[in-house]
């Protein structure tokens, strides 16, 4: 997948989909992987959270 930018709509409850093509490419598991969300200036961020070993 190319470096490009993907337009998503906003839904009522405030959800994005993320592309199919980023989850294949992130490894993101759809039940089980958390996202972190961070903002800085004017982005959103999205980062895969790992979890403190102590925690899990």
């Amino acid at each position: 997948m190319k470096d490009v930018g993907i337009v998503r709509k906003v839904d009522k409850l405030g959800r994005v989909v993320i592309p199919k093509e980023v989850i294949k490419r992130f490894n993101i598991e759809t039940t089980s992987t958390l996202l972190e969300v961070k903002v800085e200036g004017e982005k959103i961020i999205l980062e895969k959270y790992n979890v403190p070993s102590q925690l899990k």
